[in-house]
């Protein structure tokens, strides 16, 4: 059974609700939306041919683009968008691809019209002002804007009136670089706003800028933007509804309101520079501009969680990347080479070949005086300083990259945006990266970094010797690697005293040093610097399991809630614990209440599918594992639930399809063939389990499991040789596997080739001579095989090299307990209680050594401590109530077989036990209702049906008694029960001759079963078979079955009870009795 517990590496992502979208109130045509339909023509440019690139030019047309996708903007199809970035966005383009395409569209009365422009734009004079296109080579002479590739703004504006006298609403909206580094200057930075706000032409305008400003870029906001069409989306998300009531509509007051309440803010804040935007105009006072679209704003608040930022505070203030920083260079080379280098930063590319620091290596060796050096320097810094911040918070979030890969199987295809992709894909490849090679990012960092800035290099060494620590704990753990780890960690935190993640690292290195004692330790120092961080007490909680402490360890997975309550993944960890400590009912709770917070979290649906199944109730876990795949269309272990459960139900084919459907999600993975092989080993279809087992081999050569099941299968087959060989093959890919030993040992021990099991046994303690779990796992094959004396020894063993693990002394005392000693058991199982204090099976385990002494109140006494540690624990339940039964205390021994089936009701068994006490104490209805309700579980459960012929006979109801044993019967033909009451219901109703066989087929199965042989006796006598009744009687009094009276005046020996014959019999086996 696989329960997925994402306690330590899930991304939690918290959703922020939007009202839902209202109409606006009758007569108020300012804010009512319009009927006709909307447009949009969109360009975005980051890469120019022959001026400075850009860097999230493009990415911000992409992301108005998303938006006006979405409902709020009228859910705009891609069929009326034109969209052209970088290469495609040529002055040619648009004049003459793009305006045909508008002319087609035919714009009517009603409709708008959004143009937006990313990219570069400069002014020769008032009259010819221009944002550049793809193509554009000024040649460090402004007037050259003319002849080259651009977007002559004027001209545009002239199609703008035309359309704005039809009654087209339009959006002019641009984000483009003002910037004296272009040949215009600073005047024509100011020429080129003061032209676009002056002249309008009907239009709405939105511009990232005033006059004379920089518009910013940010590579930490999103996943890289313009501050000002990032905030622009971000409130037309719905963040801008509220600043004149929240209604579910955004005005254009209210979206002017909220960028200007950002943007600038972010660039004084973060840049030191002025970035004041300029929206404009509205006459009418309240503008409608968009519907709040609940939908969008949830998966906007998710893209913006997985950035891992709020308002562009990211960790970098060094370094300012401004659109149109030194724009036109002579040297075409230097061009080329940081056009390569912006893009590898864009790309998340920053080591290795053809990477961001190969082309700042380029850049540094022929132009190491540059601006656009010196700028790459800086960015390349900054850059290496982001990533591995972001690498520190995904720590110390917990996410790694199965749990980032988990979040994006879990969106629907509503939220698969470019953005939140773009988003989890730099997440991934930032959390799949090695500690190491983030290691070296941080060295180059400090290497980039001015001498000067000492602070800073104080702090990024701190990180430095955090990520080479992480790299060791990374590696194979050995102790080498481990103190060098250690030693690192401890000069990372003399330089950052209150580095709450150093402090869990060390915890985390002791709990791989197996020292759960020192991992508390510094879980509890790291929860002391950080006590809001819910990682810590989750370590703390798994430390404290991993010493048995259950209690503390509950403790502080509640406390890991506390502390972050809206984080379901907590409650999902707090639920597998409880799973692990046989508390079902609190697990599911726990699994539950973290589906409250986050109704798409995939381990809590998988765990519950898993629970209903083990529960019997099949219908609910169908629905679970559905739900499951619903959200991850790919999550394997929901199919193999799914197929688990069609087993369960005996629906072969159709467990069949669900095993086949993760092979077609997974055709490249080995481990799905392998399931399958499984399911058909379990259906008794060896070769298609071969095939499925080969298939597994042959995706997978070193994926060792299906070797150990093709072992087992041919072990099965008594195919010996090649079990062997499998066995051998699997030491030989992995020869330090102590498993893999272990297991070719026990397959030569029952083989009956003893030597051979010797020889392997030893070469797994071999491979690690004080590992005490090896020598467990081999007293624990030889306690199976009832060899005692061998278990006792390697669990004497075990316990020399881990003194304080509780699990070996239990082991131990059921040795001990096994061969009658109990005191020796009793004294380990005391051990075990103290190094694990309120652990509900130590204590059940007390309790039946003491039932097995006949001391009843003692074991009531412990069966009590166990069940208020654990009242959730079947073993408890069941052994209490089987004590009260046999003290005679029905009532009480009917409660707690009462608890156990509210556990676990589809568990016939437990139906079954609670009939027998109701028969055993003359309650017939109840008895009838609980045996009957497990045949209804289990069909195949004969002793069900035995009892309730049982149940029948005792109220000498023969008749309807009879058809139960039969039942029992063709479950198990030598059943001895029903074989002999199936013989006594003939009997009593005369029918001798039925009786026969029935109890002839007893005593064949079991030659010393007396009650069968002495009513087989009587059935010959009746039958007038004499000789028979005489021989079988003697063989059933030689048992000693029958009391002399009793057989003397058994009515069916009347007509033999003078012969010679059955008088020396009694005289023989009743001597001096008198008849």
């Amino acid at each position: 059974m696989l329960f997925l517990c994402a306690a330590f590496f899930t991304l939690h992502t918290e959703i922020l609700l939007a009202q839902t979208p209202v109409t606006a109130p009758a007569g108020d045509t300012s804010t009512a939306p319009k009927t006709g339909q909307s447009y949009a023509m969109i360009l975005g440019i980051s890469t120019y041919q022959h001026i400075r690139p850009l860097s999230y030019a493009d990415s911000d047309a992409g992301l108005f683009r998303d938006y006006l996708r979405s409902a709020g903007a009228g859910s705009i199809p891609d069929d009326r968008m034109l969209f052209l970035v970088n290469e495609q966005a040529t002055s040619a383009n648009f004049w003459v691809k793009g305006m045909a395409w508008l002319r087609q569209k035919n714009l009517k009365s009603g409709d708008r019209l959004y143009i937006y422009l990313a990219g570069h734009g400069d002014a020769i004079n008032q009259d010819e002002y221009f944002f550049l296109t793809y193509d554009c080579n000024p040649a460090g002479d402004k007037n050259n804007y003319i002849v080259t590739g651009s977007i002559q703004l004027y001209n545009l504006k002239s199609r703008i009136a035309e359309l704005s006298r039809k009654n087209v609403e339009i959006y002019l909206i641009m984000d483009a670089c003002r910037t004296n580094e272009l040949p215009g200057g600073t005047d024509g930075q100011q020429i080129l706003n003061s032209a676009i706000s002056e002249r309008k032409a009907g239009e709405v305008i939105m511009l990232a800028t005033g006059a004379g400003q920089e518009s910013m870029e940010d590579a930490t906001i999103g996943t890289g933007h313009g501050l000002f069409t990032y905030y622009l989306v971000d409130g037309l998300s719905g963040l801008a509804d509220g600043y004149e009531g929240k209604d579910g509509i955004i005005t254009l007051v209210e979206l002017r309101s909220y960028v200007l309440s950002k943007v600038p803010v972010v660039a004084e804040k973060k840049y030191k520079r002025k970035q004041e935007p300029f929206i404009c105009c509205d006459d009418a006072g309240r503008k409608y501009v968009a519907n709040v679209d609940s939908a969008y704003l949830i998966q906007w608040e998710k893209s913006k969680n997985l950035s891992g930022m709020t308002d562009g505070d990211g960790i970098n203030d060094m370094v300012v990347s401004a659109r149109g920083r030194g724009a036109t260079l002579a040297d075409t080379n230097i061009i080329r080479i940081y056009s390569q280098f912006s893009q590898s930063i864009k790309n998340n590319k920053l080591t290795g070949d053809s990477s961001a620091n190969f082309y700042f290596d380029q850049l540094q060796k022929f132009f190491p005086d540059d601006v656009l050096t010196i700028d790459a320097k800086q960015t390349l810094a900054a850059e290496f300083i982001n990533f591995a911040q972001r690498k520190i918070n995904l720590y110390l979030s917990g996410k790694d990259a199965a749990g980032i890969q988990q979040i994006r199987t879990q969106l629907d295809d509503n939220d698969r945006s470019e953005e939140i992709q773009s988003g989890i894909e730099r997440l991934e490849y930032i959390a799949g990266l090695d500690f190491e090679k983030v290691a070296m990012m941080m060295k180059k960092a400090i290497d980039l970094v001015e001498p000067t800035e000492q602070a800073l290099i104080t702090s990024l060494k701190g990180k430095l010797y955090f990520f080479q620590a992480r790299s060791y704990f990374d590696g194979k753990n050995n102790i080498t690697n481990m103190q060098a780890a250690r030693d690192l960690i401890y000069q990372a935190y003399a330089l950052d005293s209150n580095a709450a993640y150093v402090l869990h690292t060390i915890a985390s290195l002791q709990l791989q040093l197996k020292k759960p004692d020192s991992a508390v330790y510094y879980s509890l120092k790291a929860i002391s610097k950080a006590p809001k961080w819910r990682y810590p007490y989750t370590t703390a909680a798994f430390a404290y399991t991993q010493m048995k402490r259950f209690d503390l360890a509950r403790t502080y997975y509640e406390k890991a809630i506390s502390v972050d309550p809206k984080n379901a993944d907590a409650y999902v960890d707090l639920g597998y614990f409880e799973f692990q400590q046989r508390r079902v009912e609190k697990a599911e709770n726990w699994y539950r209440n973290g589906l409250q917070l986050d109704p798409s979290n995939v381990s809590a649906l998988n765990n519950l599918g898993w629970l209903m199944k083990d529960k019997g109730k099949y219908k609910e876990a169908i629905d679970f594992f559905n739900q499951t795949v619903s959200k991850d269309s790919s999550f394997v272990y929901a199919y193999n639930g799914l197929a688990r459960v069609y087993g369960a139900m005996k629906r072969y084919d159709s467990a069949r399809i669900f095993y086949l459907r993760s092979v077609n999600y997974y055709p490249d993975k080995a481990y799905v063939y392998e399931l399958l092989g499984n399911f058909f080993k379990e259906i008794n279809l060896p070769d298609s389990a071969l095939h499925y087992y080969h298939s597994s081999i042959k995706l997978d050569s070193n994926y060792t499991q299906p070797y150990l099941d093709l072992a087992r299968l041919h072990e099965q087959g008594r195919r010996a040789d090649s079990a062997a060989f499998y066995l051998q093959k699997i030491i030989r890919m992995n020869p330090t596997s102590k498993n893999a030993y272990i297991s070719l040992a026990t397959f030569y021990q029952n083989s009956r080739m003893f030597d051979s099991a010797n020889v392997y046994f030893n070469k797994a303690i071999d491979v690690d001579a004080g590992d005490a779990g090896t020598y467990n796992s081999i007293g624990v094959y030889y306690y199976r095989k009832n060899q005692t004396d061998s278990a006792r020894k390697y669990f004497l063993t075990a316990l020399k090299f881990d003194t304080l693990n509780s699990s070996l002394y239990s082991n131990l005392a059921a040795v001990y307990e096994r061969t009658r000693q109990y005191d020796s058991a009793l004294l380990c199982l005391n051990r075990a209680l103290a190094l694990s204090p309120g652990n509900a099976q130590i204590y059940n385990s007390i309790a039946l050594l003491y039932k097995k002494q006949d001391k009843p109140e003692l074991a009531l006494e412990n069966y009590r401590q166990a069940y208020q540690f654990n009242n959730e624990n079947l073993s408890v339940l069941i052994d209490m109530a089987d004590l009260f039964r046999d003290m005679s205390e029905p009532d009480s021994s009917i409660r707690y077989l009462h608890e156990a089936i509210r556990l676990r009701p589809e568990i016939a068994d437990l139906h079954n036990s609670a009939g027998v006490v109701y028969l055993r104490y003359k309650q017939y209805d109840s008895a009838k209702v609980y045996l009957l309700r497990a045949v209804e579980l289990d069909k195949s459960l004969f002793r069900a049906y035995n009892n309730l012929g049982n149940l029948f006979y005792v109220q000498q109801k023969f008749d309807e008694a009879l058809p139960y044993y039969e039942s029992a019967l063709k479950l198990d033909s030598v059943y001895e029960n029903p074989l002999l009451f199936s013989g006594l219901v003939h009997i009593n109703t005369g029918r001798y001759d039925k009786a026969v066989p029935f109890l002839e087929r007893l005593v064949k199965a079991n030659a010393k079963n007396g009650a069968g042989l002495y009513y087989l006796a009587v059935s010959y006598a009746a039958l007038k078979n004499d000789a028979k009744a005489i021989s079988t009687l003697e063989s059933a009094l030689k048992l000693k079955y029958g009391e002399g009276g009793e057989v003397w005046s058994q009515k069916e020996f009347a007509l033999i009870r003078n012969t010679p014959a059955f008088k020396a019999l009694m005289t023989k086996y009743f001597p001096g009795e008198k008849f």
